[in-house]
């Protein structure tokens, strides 16, 4: 748990002060939020010499025997979860005085509620990745058949760039015993109204909270306000910022989004275009959020801003109220992780911590850690005449000038020349009015001088790291995202209408599924004989953002279809979409029936921004040549 303003002084309430030592080892440091859960703490573990957050609970929320088991069952549950992006709860225990605490691992930071009040919105890029932050942490909540259940912009931390959820278990204990109007005014708009009334939480109202802690960056309002549309509020706002809010927000909870893995995809494509136009070659993000915690402190070390601090395994027997029945804190070290990038990535990411600060355009942007500082040089956010300043030896100079920078500075450099030429490419189509089929030729092109710029970095890397791509299965290297691909979209007309509906059986259905053909001459009802024309359809840009951003899902296929012997090539994508963005059918157009079948699968689970016509076709194409 993160606290922003913490302030020293004595106890409120004359219960506990500053100094005091509860439960025999934890000294209680600074008073923090107060708030109608109850006081925060900052304490030090008297025997790691860490710091820690105690959440000193109000005695009237849980003044029964049943109150208390039922906060000790939400508490047990949320201890055994370790996910990225979910604060660590340690467990629950109780002083000598009554009074009872909830262990949580203390971060520095903002909350939501701090940075929506602040003059200054959010890039939506950088919000759109928070909120895919807090769907992976409620989408870990609900896998455990369990839901957050009280959402608010006071719960949700920011540190770093990094989302950090809180009080997991907490809330939904106090829906429990106290019920939601126990929560203040501030607190209660985030809610759903289902769980306003008194009905439990589950994933619909958590659904409704993500929208609330959207709506809340986007605008710096919350639902209490009067209403105002975030594409109007947001310096950077668009349409499909509104559809996506208001299905989250709907008062019917059958009418928002089934997952907040539905809604993480949704906004997806928002965030898959660049504004530099300049993708990244290579997977950073998957694997840089496996390792959002820096390695565990020594001890005596005191806790660095934006550091995340872990409690050694033997403060879990100290505590009062026990079991916790959940990995010990000790082990919550950093994820393993396969080093994609080679040894050179592997060297920087050593001891990995938020020691980097950029400075562009006169600001100083940070700190970040190695892995973040890569991937932000692989997008062109960092360039190499950016000054770098490392916060650990006070040194000062060039990204480019820093060594173990450099490749990943001349990768970048490489994507950008490639990218110039592609544009070059596409204005002499432009000025020689080339026909459709010379510009699909240009796509083909396109794709291949991005596949160049990446076959010259790997190349150039060196002899040692040669060896370790040439030594892996190309099938292993797509899965594991060490090879990237991106694929083109265009939108197809409607075919012609059958007598009736009939199987179809060729073009590569998949196996089995349900395919374009098919999809596209089922009988809808259009409301008249003549509304076939008009109505708004997705542009390719949109369908291949969407794709784009979920083509690494494709990468088992590719690679099982490698792994058994198969060749693919080009492989099309025909899409059926219906006007609520699902896909109703597809076809694919390369591999075995296997392949067909896995790409399908994976299909069926990508939703689209929705549009005015009853359907639509589109294409999609990848390269995937072994």
């Amino acid at each position: 748990m993160s606290q922003a303003a913490v302030s020293s002084g004595g106890a409120p309430g004359g219960a506990l002060a500053t100094g005091q030592v509860v439960g025999g080892r934890f000294e209680l440091v600074e008073a923090g939020a107060d708030d109608a859960l109850g006081l925060v703490w900052k304490a030090r573990d008297q025997k790691t010499k860490k710091a820690i957050a105690l959440r000193v609970l109000s005695p009237s929320l849980f003044a029964t025997p049943e109150a208390v088991e039922i906060l000790r069952a939400e508490v047990k549950l949320a201890s055994g979860l370790a996910h990225k992006n979910l604060v660590t709860t340690f467990g629950m225990g109780v002083e000598k005085s009554g009074v009872r605490f909830v262990a949580c691992e203390w971060l520095e930071g903002k909350t939501v509620g701090d940075v929506r009040t602040e003059p200054d919105r959010l890039p939506l890029r950088e919000i759109v990745d928070l909120i895919g932050q807090l769907c992976d942490a409620l989408g870990a909540l609900h896998g455990k058949a369990s839901a957050h259940g009280t959402l608010r912009a006071s719960v949700v931390w920011i540190t770093g760039g990094r989302l950090k959820l809180s009080e997991v278990g907490i809330g939904r204990a106090l829906l429990k015993t106290a019920g939601a109007a126990t929560l203040g005014p501030a607190d209660l708009p985030f809610l759903a109204p289902e769980v306003r009334a008194g009905q439990p939480p589950n994933v619909l109202s958590d659904v409704f909270g993500v929208g609330g802690i959207l709506y809340a960056l986007c605008t710096g309002r919350t639902a209490a306000d009067e209403f105002v549309r975030p594409s109007s509020a947001h310096p950077e706002g668009v349409p499909e910022i509104d559809h996506v809010l208001l299905k989250c927000l709907a008062a019917d909870p059958a009418a928002r989004y089934a997952s907040t893995a539905e809604l993480k995809d949704a906004l997806a494509h928002l965030a898959s275009v660049p504004s530099d136009g300049i993708d990244i070659d290579i997977e950073l993000e998957a694997e840089m959020r496996k390792s959002r915690m820096p390695p565990p402190m020594r001890s005596g070390d005191a806790p660095q801003v934006g550091q995340r601090v872990s409690i050694h395994e033997e403060f879990r027997p100290s505590l009062v109220d026990g079991p916790f029945g959940g990995p010990a804190a000790s082990q919550m070290g950093p994820a393993s992780a396969v080093v994609d990038l080679g040894s050179l990535l592997s060297k920087i990411t050593e001891n990995d911590a938020a020691r980097w600060m950029a400075q562009k355009d006169g600001l100083d942007h940070g700190p970040f850690s190695g892995r973040e500082l890569v991937a932000l040089i692989a997008k062109g956010e960092v360039l190499g005449d950016h000054v770098l300043l490392n916060m650990d030896t006070g040194e000062r100079r060039k990204v480019k000038e820093y060594p173990e920078f450099l490749e990943f500075v001349e990768q970048w450099r490489m994507k950008a020349a490639a990218q110039a030429e592609v544009h070059a490419i596409g204005q002499a189509a432009k000025t020689e009015k080339a026909s459709n089929t010379a510009k699909f030729l240009i796509a083909g092109a396109v794709l291949g001088v991005v596949g160049l710029g990446v076959g010259v970095f790997f190349i150039t890397r060196g002899a040692e790291q040669d060896h370790a791509v040439a030594s892996a299965g190309l099938a292993d290297l797509y899965e594991r995202g060490d090879v990237q691909i991106e694929g083109t979209a265009g939108i197809l007309p409607d075919p012609p209408r059958r007598g009736g509906h009939r199987p179809h059986h060729g073009g590569g259905g998949g196996g089995g599924g349900r395919s374009y053909e098919d999809a596209m001459n089922d009988v809808v009802d259009m409301g008249s004989a003549a509304g076939t024309g008009g109505e708004g359809r997705l542009t390719p840009s949109t369908v291949a953002g969407v794709m784009n951003g979920r083509i690494n899902s494709f990468f088992p296929c590719v690679g099982t279809e490698f792994r058994s012997g198969g060749s693919l090539g080009r492989v099309r994508i025909d899409l059926a979409i219906a006007g609520s963005g699902s896909v109703i059918g597809s076809s694919v157009h390369a591999g075995s029936p296997a392949f067909q079948s896995c790409v399908q699968r994976v299909v069926g689970g990508i939703h689209f921004p929705s549009f005015g016509a009853p359907r639509m076709g589109a294409s999609f194409s990848f390269d995937a040549s072994q």
